[in-house]
């Protein structure tokens, strides 16, 4: 138990703990020893605690759990009650004639905290985009295939669900304006050069939009 950066907390088949090794008192804010004589389900939010409570004793009975080796995310509860992420996988093994669990925990809050960063910056990126009317994308040589801002396709005039293909975004570009759009495409592949072109991009009514693009490999 004391091994590795995972914590990890055992309990018996009543969901009293048995051991924690530092990690895991790390994890719930404990002095080393300071978990003795309590239960799993101080260390989860109630109503989860009532579950987890239903899942150890339904193992217990039937053998039946779908729970068992599956990473789950919950709320946990640290020893000054406060809330945090947690991630735990937990496990059943047999001591002697009783049933015993292994949970592996995990304090994902800084994961969490970063997931909620990129969102935020995601979402300022595509109000800033709107607000610009410009675009963003992405395309993979290997595939073909294209990703993109929901403003990048607006602009275009293709659906964001459509799948979208080099060969599809090329399609809505005026016959016109198609050599010099692959020409600097294909200069921008073949020495690096920054793409700087415009064209009139073809829209579902027929109607022309006047773009400029720009990009690097």
């Amino acid at each position: 138990l004391h091994v590795g950066d995972d914590g990890i907390v055992t309990c018996d088949e009543h969901g009293l703990i048995e051991s924690m090794n530092p990690a895991a008192e790390c994890v719930f804010g404990f002095t080393p020893g300071g978990w003795h004589g309590k239960n799993v389900s101080t260390l989860m939010r109630h109503d989860v605690a009532v579950q987890h409570e239903g899942f150890l004793r339904r193992h217990v009975e039937s053998q039946v759990s779908t729970v068992l080796g599956v990473t789950r995310e919950l709320e946990g509860v640290r020893s000054d009650g406060s809330v945090f992420p947690l991630e735990l996988s937990l496990s059943a093994y047999h001591h002697g004639d009783k049933y015993r669990f292994a949970g592996v925990v995990r304090d994902v809050s800084m994961r969490k905290a970063l997931e909620a960063e990129l969102r935020a910056r995601q979402e300022l990126l595509e109000a800033s985009e709107e607000i610009a009317r410009l675009g963003s994308w992405s395309l993979n040589l290997a595939t073909g295939l294209v990703e993109g801002s929901d403003e990048f396709f607006r602009v275009i005039g293709v659906p964001k669900d459509s799948r979208a293909t080099q060969d599809m975004l090329q399609s809505v570009i005026h016959p016109d304006d198609l050599p010099p759009f692959v020409e600097a495409f294909m200069r921008t592949l073949q020495d690096d050069t920054p793409m700087n072109v415009q064209y009139r991009n073809v829209m579902a009514d027929g109607g022309l939009r006047d773009c400029h693009v720009r990009a690097r490999v």
